[in-house]
């Protein structure tokens, strides 16, 4: 398989969250790429995605040390200053910042070259950012570093829907709620916009699997993922819910917008009967309340949310899950209970009869 090739499929594997699958492509071409700068570093990203940091810094240190002046694309430093952390990581990220900015402001470059070349520095911009939040949060000028890094990305780019998105992550942690939520509000339509255009073009077809999706159509997964989650945080259950079943337009398999969906119609159920009994809102009581599932009105949430939750235990009978995602899934299933009011027994799932519960609901 030529590079190009390689590496194409490989970004489509990791799209799909089939990172192992990823890893076992790239494993088969070691031999002959190895001393290849993007190889090195399509490798690093991989077992960077596994979890498996050590292997990630020895692969993407060789990229950048190969390649220095980034001539095969400034990425690597991005990955390798995330992995690194503090001051040291943000100064690898402004070396790759500054050669995609002296990229830009060349007025020869194509449109298609443009768009690339801020699709890359937005990379950038969001890794320096995630530092800022984290291991330099403490810093008298995080904050303001964060809102000089967010302007610039939506300076060079206010359509991108990831730049909106975490501003509302930066709003979030700011408690800056109404400008939080509006972020998020210009983050879905525009990643609604962006998910219909791409859904138009020849490129994309969500019912015929044998033809090839575009890789940037499956690039929106984990940034739509990630927003259904700011609006879980935001209390925005049913527009989560909505994101999250947008995510399945694309991967109809995807475990985590069912996790996602099943937990946002739960999450709705359970602040509707909060507020029935409470005034007024506390974390810690909210926290501790047991919804009623047999309480009038909310019976078609509560179904919708065991349908998502139960095929979260049906996928991972297939595939491998998250732990987390898996557990909390059957946590919530059985608080739940049965599909109908009238249910004698209340499912009680576990290890031993999930799967039978999953067989029982489909029949």
């Amino acid at each position: 398989m030529e590079l190009n090739d390689l590496i194409t499929e490989t970004r489509k594997l990791l799209s799909l969250s089939q990172t192992k699958d990823a890893l076992s492509l790239l494993k088969k071409f070691k031999s002959k790429y190895i001393e290849n700068v993007e190889f090195l570093q399509i490798f690093g990203e991989v077992y960077l995605e596994l979890g498996k940091v050590d292997k990630a810094f020895e692969f993407l240190e060789k990229s950048c040390n190969l390649d220095i002046n980034g001539q095969y694309g400034s990425e690597k430093f991005f990955y390798l200053g995330q992995i690194i952390g503090g001051s040291k990581g943000i100064e690898l990220i402004d070396h790759g910042i500054s050669q995609l900015t002296t990229k830009l402001e060349n007025n020869d470059v194509n449109d298609d070259v443009r768009k690339f070349t801020i699709k890359k520095l937005n990379q950038g911009l969001f890794a320096e950012i995630e530092i800022w939040m984290t291991d330099l949060c403490m810093e008298p000028e995080a904050e303001t570093k964060c809102d000089e890094l967010i302007n610039q990305s939506l300076t060079i780019d206010e359509s991108n829907p990831e730049s909106w998105s975490l501003l509302t992550s930066i709003r979030i942690s700011q408690q800056r709620d109404d400008d939080a939520l509006q972020a998020l509000q210009k983050s879905w339509d525009l990643f609604e916009q962006k998910k219909t255009a791409l859904e138009n073009n020849s490129n994309v077809n969500t019912t015929d699997n044998s033809q090839e999706i575009s890789i940037e159509y499956v690039e929106l997964i984990q940034p739509l993922i990630t927003l259904s989650r700011f609006a879980i945080e935001m209390g925005q259950y049913e527009l989560g819910g909505v994101i999250a079943s947008n995510v399945r337009d694309i991967d109809e398999d995807n475990v985590e917008s069912y996790y996602l969906e099943g937990f946002t119609n739960y999450l709705y159920v359970k602040k509707a009967q909060y507020d029935l009994k409470f005034p007024n809102y506390d974390a810690e009581i909210f926290d501790s309340f047991v919804i009623d599932p047999k309480l009038d009105g909310f019976k078609e949430n509560l179904k919708q949310s065991r349908e998502n939750l139960l095929q979260v235990l049906k996928i991972s009978s297939q595939f491998d899950v998250d732990d987390d995602i898996l557990n909390h899934s059957k946590f919530l299933i059985n608080e739940i209970g049965g599909e109908d009011d009238d249910d004698e027994a209340v499912s009680n799932i576990n290890e031993d009869n999930w799967e039978d519960e999953i067989e029982s609901d489909d029949e």
